[in-house]
């Protein structure tokens, strides 16, 4: 006998079927008797739906005949009414769809990859030298280092491909383009700032600058980043602006589940696709993320 749960999801794989039949690039239709027939819904019945959920401000001004990738958020929520309840779960594997809390999880999983490359990456000393000697401050050094070693679009990729298999999300050019996008866009807004993750390998280089002894390399502030045997870092007053904001005591460096653990609950609470006001708090949270790596030398 067949259980409803295992109808639930016969119904669901046949849209996704129907979906991926019809997908060019990212775009994709599907036609409202289509959806209706296989739900066994009269329009009459999709039309009380439909008005009911504008009196609660949960649908879009227009009446569908066709639901498409721009209104994936409403098909959803249509079949969850029809007693699909695992629609929205399925289309996210399927690569169809992302929520806001998704779309938060990769910018956080996007930002801790490249710093972690970034902090483990093959030091080309050559180019570091070059650097230093066309800068006259380390810190504009390390952000021309970095934007000659690492191809953008290229850590955009890598990120996006470990996100979707670490996931287990559908690899096609929808899922990839979604992600893509989002990333693109803060970027964009200036929520995420190349430079801003490129001041992460400010101690990575330091030290090697030094190891090497590249010119200039004594006069770059050895105590900046110095801990003590305690684990206390001397912080200076950056430092600890940065991890005011981020909501961790101001006199120490955190260790790293605390911090990520705060850094994802303030990102999901302020992010502009959730909080309209939150743009400018955003920005400061992701600097103040790379500021703190930055220090700790490993990224959270």
């Amino acid at each position: 006998m067949t259980t409803r749960t295992e109808n639930q999801s016969a119904l669901i794989q046949e849209l996704l079927d129907e979906i991926e039949s019809c997908l060019v690039g990212d775009r994709w239709e599907l036609s409202l008797d289509f959806v209706l027939n296989l739900v066994e819904i009269s329009r009459e019945e999709f039309y009380r739906y439909v008005y009911a959920e504008r009196e609660l401000g949960n649908w879009t001004e227009h009446m569908p005949e066709s639901f498409e990738a721009e209104n994936t958020g409403d098909l959803i929520a249509f079949l969850e009414h029809a007693g699909l309840t695992r629609a929205g779960e399925c289309f996210h594997a399927a690569g169809f769809y992302f929520t806001d809390d998704h779309l938060l999880s990769w910018l956080e999983f996007f930002h801790s990859v490249t710093l972690s490359r970034m902090q483990s990456h093959p030091i080309d000393a050559e180019l570091l030298e070059t650097a230093m000697a066309g800068c006259q401050r380390f810190a504009d050094a390390v952000e021309f280092y970095g934007h000659c070693k690492f191809d953008e679009r290229e850590c955009i990729e890598f990120a996006v491909r470990l996100f979707i298999e670490q996931r287990d999300i559908a690899d096609h050019h929808k899922s990839r383009a979604t992600l893509f996008d989002f990333l693109k866009s803060q970027f964009h807004q200036r929520n995420l700032i190349w430079e801003d993750l490129y001041r992460s390998m400010f101690g990575l280089l330091r030290d090697n600058a030094v190891r090497l002894e590249l010119d200039g390399a004594q006069d770059i502030d050895e105590n900046e980043f110095a801990a003590n045997s305690a684990g206390r870092t001397l912080l200076d007053p950056e430092l600890s602006g940065a991890l005011k904001i981020l909501e961790m005591p101001v006199d120490r460096l955190p260790d790293r589940e605390p911090l990520k653990k705060s850094y994802r609950a303030l990102l999901k609470r302020f992010h502009p696709d959730v909080n309209p006001q939150g743009q400018e708090i955003t920005r400061d949270l992701i600097a103040a993320y790379s500021l703190v790596i930055s220090h700790m030398g490993v990224a959270a």
